[in-house]
């Protein structure tokens, strides 16, 4: 959680990541990790829509993986 808290405060400040050009990370995450990626889309579209906050392919790459991280977490619950 302490991620995702980060990732909010980097939002709600209008901080962002050192930019990458690169989307083979992106992609290999969206491929590993599909339902993680379908739920950071919709809090991608989420944030977008309710509160106008734009969120790029290295944020999404953080938010995946945080995610995925919670969801397996809970699994070995």
């Amino acid at each position: 959680m302490t991620h995702i808290r980060y990732f909010m405060n980097r939002q709600l400040h209008n901080k962002v990541l050192e930019p990458h050009s690169d989307n083979k990370l992106f992609e290999i995450i969206q491929a590993q990790y599909p339902m993680s990626y379908a739920c950071g889309l919709m809090v991608r579209e989420m944030l977008k829509k309710d509160y106008q906050m734009q969120i790029d392919n290295d944020e999404m790459v953080y938010l995946i993986i945080h995610i995925e991280r919670v969801v397996s977490e809970m699994k070995t619950e």
